[in-house]
C-alpha cells in the first residue's frame, strides 16, 4: 500500500509538505503527481489525476488525498486496505444536497473524494468510468467529487464511511476541532490553502488543545445502533451511524455528530454540531443515556447573531448585475433554498471591523458582508472574479 497525492502548479510546494506528514504518521511510501504526469495525462484539470491512480502507480492498494489535508495525528490505513468498499468520509450536507437531489444519490453515500482509500481490484473499474462519464458529461462544478459519487452510485458499490476525523472538513471553523484528535485536517482554515503552507513551515500556530479522549470501545459499540437519550424533557431515540454522524439527519436532541468520550473515568456520550458540542449523556441504570447538562455556548456577539439569523431564516440576497434571490439561512451554517454553485454554506465572525456574515461554497469562502444585527442588513464583495458588490437583509 502507499499513500498519493497530486501537486501540480502553485500546489507544488504544498503536496509536497503534505506528502511528508502523511508518510510521517502513516508509515506509508507516499508518491506526488507532478505537472509532468498532468501534461502527459491529456486531462483537462489536474484534479482528474486521481482518475488514474492505478495507471500511474503499480500499488494494489492507495490512500489517496488532496494536497491541502494535513496529516496530525499517527494512524494505520493499511488497516482498511483491500476492501470491496470505498473507504471514506461522508461530505458536508451543505455541499452534499444539491448534488444529491439532482443525482438521485442518497444524502448519506455523498463522499468527499479528498481522502480515499481504494485497491485495484475492486475500484479501478470505478475510475475508469468514471473518466469516461467527464468526457461525456462535463463537470460545473467540484471537479472530479460529482462525477465519481454518481457513477459509485449508479455501478452500486459499497461505501465504508469513517468518522470525520480521518477528513474533517472545513477544519477551523470553531473549537471542537482543535478539541479533537483528528488524524486527517482537510485545511487548517477554511478560507485559505496558504494557512497549511504556513503550519507546515512554523509561521502558523493552531490552538490545539486535544483535550478529549475519544472511548474507542465504547463508540465501537454503539456504532449503527438506535439508542435512547432522557433529555431532560422527555426520552427520544435516535440512530448513531457508523460514520459518527447522527440519523436520519438532525437528531430532535440536537446535534449532527456523535460520539463518546472520557469524563472522570466513565463514558459520556456526546452529540455536536459542527463546531461545538451541545450536550451530553451518561448510561443510567435502565439503560437509557441520560443528559449531565446542556453546554450552553459562550455568549459572543457572533454567536448573538448567528442565533438571530437562524430565528430570522429567510434574507433577500442581491448581487451586483444580477437578479435578487431568496436564501434560507439555516441551522448548522447550511443554506435551504435559494443555494447555488456559491452559496452553499454561511457563517459569522467577530473581527476586529465587527461583524462579517460569510457565505461560501465548496469549502471555500464566496461572499463576506458588514453585518448589522440591529437592521438585518449587510453589504459587501463577493470574493470571485469581478469582486461584485452584494447585498443581503432580512425578508421582513
Amino acid at each position: 500500500m502507499i499513500a498519493v497525492t497530486i501537486g501540480t502548479g502553485r500546489y507544488t510546494q504544498l503536496a509536497q509538505h503534505a506528502a511528508r506528514a502523511v508518510q510521517e504518521m502513516t508509515g506509508l511510501e507516499t508518491r506526488v503527481l507532478t505537472d509532468e504526469h498532468f501534461a502527459a495525462s491529456g486531462l483537462p484539470t489536474p484534479h482528474f489525476l486521481k482518475l488514474r491512480l492505478f495507471e500511474l502507480t503499480d500499488a494494489e492498494s492507495v490512500l489517496f488525498f488532496d494536497a491541502d489535508i494535513v496529516c496530525l495525528k499517527p494512524w494505520r490505513p493499511q488497516e482498511f486496505a483491500n476492501r470491496d468498499a470505498i473507504v471514506a468520509v461522508a461530505d458536508l450536507l451543505s455541499i452534499a444536497r444539491g448534488e444529491c437531489r439532482k443525482w438521485n444519490i442518497p444524502i448519506g453515500e455523498y463522499i468527499n473524494t479528498g481522502m480515499m482509500i481504494l485497491n485495484r481490484a475492486s475500484h479501478q473499474e470505478w475510475l475508469r468510468e468514471t473518466e469516461h462519464f467527464v468526457k461525456t458529461h462535463p463537470p460545473a462544478n467540484l471537479y472530479d467529487q460529482t462525477p465519481l459519487n454518481i457513477v459509485r452510485h449508479q455501478l452500486g458499490l459499497r461505501l465504508e464511511l469513517l468518522d470525520r476525523r480521518y477528513n474533517w472538513l472545513s477544519f477551523g471553523y470553531g473549537s471542537l476541532c482543535y478539541k479533537v484528535p483528528a488524524f486527517m485536517a482537510h485545511r487548517m482554515m477554511i478560507s485559505s490553502k496558504v494557512v497549511n503552507l504556513d503550519f507546515f513551515e512554523g509561521r502558523c500556530k493552531p490552538p490545539f488543545d486535544w483535550c478529549i479522549e475519544i472511548n474507542e470501545c465504547e463508540t465501537k459499540k454503539l456504532r449503527g445502533k438506535i439508542t435512547y437519550l432522557d433529555t431532560g424533557f422527555g426520552k427520544t431515540c435516535i440512530f448513531l451511524k457508523p460514520d459518527g454522524t447522527v440519523g436520519p439527519s438532525e437528531s430532535q436532541a440536537g446535534g449532527n455528530y456523535w460520539f463518546v468520550r472520557n469524563e472522570s473515568n466513565q463514558p459520556r456520550l456526546v452529540l455536536a454540531s459542527h463546531a461545538e458540542i451541545l450536550q451530553e449523556f451518561r448510561m443510567s441504570a435502565d439503560g437509557c443515556w441520560e443528559a449531565t447538562q446542556h453546554l450552553q455556548l459562550s455568549p459572543t456577539p457572533a454567536l448573538s447573531a448567528t442565533q438571530d439569523i437562524i430565528a430570522t431564516r429567510w434574507f433577500r440576497f442581491k448581487r451586483c448585475g444580477c437578479e435578487m434571490q431568496d436564501l434560507e439561512l439555516l441551522p448548522g451554517g447550511e443554506i435551504g433554498q435559494g443555494a447555488s454553485q456559491h452559496e452553499q454554506f454561511w457563517y459569522v465572525l467577530d473581527d476586529t471591523n465587527g461583524l462579517t456574515l460569510v457565505l461560501g461554497a465548496e469549502r471555500r469562502e464566496t461572499c463576506r458582508v458588514s453585518w448589522d444585527p440591529s437592521q438585518k442588513f449587510g453589504e459587501g464583495r463577493q470574493l470571485l472574479a469581478g469582486n461584485a458588490r452584494v447585498k443581503i437583509a432580512s425578508c421582513y
